[in-house]
């Protein structure tokens, strides 16, 4: 951190005296006297005959020369400060103290650009400016860390307390004092290692009082050196707590699928038979799903790859499900979603008494959880360089040690991990252990995304549509022209997940059974034709053909069902009987 007080735009007319003596420069030195002896003034400015001015004379230098038995009818310039030193208004305050420490005297003269004395800058005056100036800076100061949303601290060179805001009262509440040693605070090596050092150290979790903590500090850097720390520190209880009510639902067996147990689970494995989401009319795709299928069966670690939205869960689960293990736990870890400090607990648990606040019954991590089943590593990319090392060992050995045990766990765990990102570019920028991902990346499993299987859009289109149809108990039978050619466009950088966001919202915003194109999010009507690919057209045209055909086949069905009473079948399909007339012309549809 950076901390430095800028006193440059502090200028001289803003600490100058304005009432100050002035005399010519044949006045003689008796008359000076006394003029400032009936004063409260120090120093008298000399000006010469066209009102400039010329020198300067103070009270001791009267005193000293009159001692010296200079005669008090002479002359003051005989006695005056020469040559005189002199600055402009707008100089800063900064400026007039180095001409004054250059000079070595105790006073100037303020002139204005005509050469007219306005004004007289002395050293107390300087001091009180640039006090004045601190305590101001000092009150920013205040009202910034008293903004920041987390307790923080600031400790001066010798580890002393100088500033804190009311987040740091309410956590150390009487601790806090003025000048106050780092021992009752922070702890003391790590002020003494940034300030040696100039780094900034993060994450040290504390727990204080029952209260979790997680600190950060950094130094305060002036002239390459640190003189100073700023510490803020987290408050995470209300995170451990919730993490500890998941340990006891963990328990109880509502996060862990187990299949087949009978009880209800907050994250249900998926019904339909494994791999059935990922079957394609794409030949790529289906050799990814003949694929899995075979690795599936072997105890081997897999990672899947894929962009956000393109089912890698879906996959793991299925590749769970299809295993020896499909009646054993699954469960998953989302390395995006536990704080960093939390992780080692979250994934080894802990021993009773491990630490202050700690469960006395110790905890089961989610490593102990998954034994004889399945853990899915979600977004491996963000698992904390610190834990890649723990994970590797636990990879390779099969056993681990919780936080505060001594004796060493063993598992039986099948790893399965995911991830959005490229992570042999982390490997390249050292964020992500080259051994980890070697050992994970024994077999890929690289998910296409949507783009990639158009082939599959018409199918899922409406496979959504008829499946946030029978949620809702919203028929739809009529589509608008132009609606699918719009889906069509798209790129749908979300991928499935998007299409089915796009897909619910459709159906939630028809009217009377019609999804109509204004109910398409502008995001994805408002393309241009230019913006179509080749891809994009062919899929349009199969888009508006599959449609044109399930609309005549819904017709026909209806009007069947009410042996050719096309009230009654318009009734039926909830829509005027205009509009059947319409369709089955359109249609060519001859009954």
């Amino acid at each position: 951190m950076k901390c430095e007080i800028d006193l440059t735009n502090l200028k001289a007319n803003e600490i100058m005296q304005t009432e100050f003596l002035t005399t010519l420069e044949n006045t003689r030195i008796a008359d000076i006297f006394n003029d400032l002896v009936n004063s409260d003034k120090e120093e008298l400015i000399v000006l010469d005959g066209e009102k400039q001015p010329c020198g300067i004379v103070t009270r001791k230098v009267v005193l000293r020369k009159l001692k010296k038995g200079v005669d008090p009818e002479s002359p003051v310039c005989g006695i005056m400060q020469q040559p005189l030193i002199t600055v402009q208004s707008d100089d800063s305050v900064y400026f007039v103290r180095e001409v004054m420490r250059k000079h070595q005297i105790g006073r100037v003269p303020v002139v204005n650009k005509a050469g007219k004395v306005v004004g007289l800058v002395t050293a107390v005056a300087i001091c009180n400016g640039f006090s004045d100036k601190l305590e101001e800076v000092g009150s920013h100061l205040q009202a910034i860390i008293d903004s920041i949303g987390v307790a923080t601290l600031v400790f001066n060179r010798f580890c002393r307390l100088v500033y804190w805001n009311q987040m740091a009262k309410l956590i150390y509440k009487d601790k806090i004092k003025l000048h106050v040693r780092c021992e009752e605070l922070f702890e003391s090596k790590v002020l003494k290692e940034i300030l040696e050092t100039g780094k900034t150290i993060k994450n040290i979790y504390e727990v204080n009082q029952d209260r979790h903590l997680v600190k950060n500090a950094s130094p305060i850097i002036k002239q390459g050196k640190a003189i100073g720390v700023v510490c803020t520190i987290e408050d995470v209880t209300k995170v451990v707590n919730l993490m500890h009510k998941a340990e006891v639902i963990n328990e109880k067996e509502e996060l862990i699928e187990r299949p087949g147990s009978g009880k209800g689970s907050l994250r249900t494995c998926p019904k339909p038979p494994c791999f059935e989401a990922f079957e394609s009319r794409n030949p790529n795709a289906n050799k990814l799903v003949k694929l899995a299928k075979k690795v599936a069966k072997v105890d081997v670690t897999v990672l899947i790859r894929g962009e956000t939205g393109t089912g890698k869960e879906l996959m793991a689960r299925s590749l769970h499900l299809a295993s020896s293990r499909k009646n054993n736990p699954f469960v998953i870890v989302d390395c995006s979603a536990v704080p960093e400090k939390l992780f080692e607990t979250e994934l080894f648990g802990y021993e009773a008494g491990a630490f202050t606040g700690a469960s006395k019954k110790g905890k089961k991590g989610k490593l102990e959880l998954a034994d004889k089943g399945t853990l899915f590593l979600d977004e491996i990319g963000e698992l904390p360089l610190e834990m890649q090392c723990k994970l590797l060992r636990v990879i390779q050995e099969k056993e681990f040690y919780r936080v505060g045990g001594l004796k060493p766990i063993k598992v039986d765990v099948r790893f399965l991990a995911a991830t959005n990102r490229d992570l042999e570019e982390m490997v390249k920028e050292g964020t992500f252990r080259e051994d980890l991902f070697y050992r994970l990346n024994v077999i890929t499993l690289e998910l296409p995304s949507l783009r990639e299987r158009s082939e599959d859009l018409a199918d899922l289109i409406f496979e959504f549509f008829n499946h946030f149809s029978d949620i809702y108990k919203i028929p739809i039978s009529i589509i608008e022209k132009g609606v699918i050619s719009s889906l069509a466009n798209y790129d749908w950088p979300g991928n499935y997940r998007e299409l089915r966001n796009v897909t619910e919202r459709l159906v939630l915003l028809s009217e009377n059974g019609c999804i109509k194109m204004e109910h398409v999010p502008d995001v994805i009507k408002n393309l241009t034709r230019g913006e179509k690919s080749e891809r994009k057209n062919k899929s349009v045209y199969c888009l508006e053909e599959y449609i044109e055909q399930k609309e005549r086949e819904e017709i026909i069905k209806a009007l069947e069902r009410h042996a050719n009473n096309k009230a009654q079948a318009a009734r039926a399909l909830k829509i005027p009987r205009s509009t059947l007339y319409y369709k089955m012309k359109a249609l060519n549809i001859n009954i």
